[in-house]
């Protein structure tokens, strides 16, 4: 029995939450090495308004959780088809093979970052900045904003 099953409490204590949530997250650290994140939210409010997880971004086409809102670094990036936004972490993703582009701020080594259900392309992750002022973007992530749909909002 899971320590949080919501009809024994948590603990010794009995529960005063109602409709307990887990939420998996899975994805992948700079070394490629898999990381799992479980945690439990609880809602002790009968009303449907109030939040009762993280604000997430999932992919567009199969609602795949793809990146937490708290890991935005920037909203001001432009993408293939658009706006883009630059993400510390992402999850529930892969990663094509490495590749130089130029881009709009000079030469890059980039992967292109696919949905990990639907391998729907994504956006991109900086493995490489030749430019020194760019580098601050190495290991980081672009999804576009038209890939990418809110959740929990």
């Amino acid at each position: 029995m899971d320590k949080y099953d919501n009809s024994k409490g948590v603990g010794n204590q009995k529960s005063i939450y109602k409709n307990p949530l887990k939420i998996r997250l899975t994805g992948f650290d700079i070394d490629k090495k898999s990381f799992e994140i479980n945690f439990w939210v609880f809602d002790h409010h009968s009303s449907m308004a109030e939040m009762i997880g993280p604000r997430l971004y999932c992919c567009c086409n199969c609602r795949n959780h793809v990146a937490l809102h708290d890991d935005v670094i920037s909203k001001a990036f432009q993408g293939r088809n658009g706006r883009a936004f630059l993400f510390s972490h992402a999850m529930n993703v892969s990663m094509g093979p490495k590749e130089d582009r130029h881009l709009m701020t000079g030469l890059h080594t980039v992967a292109d970052v696919y949905c990990s259900d639907c391998r729907e392309v994504l956006g991109w992750k900086y493995e490489r900045a030749y430019e020194e002022s760019q580098k601050y973007k190495e290991g980081k992530i672009i999804l576009e904003k038209s890939k990418i749909v809110k959740e929990n909002w």
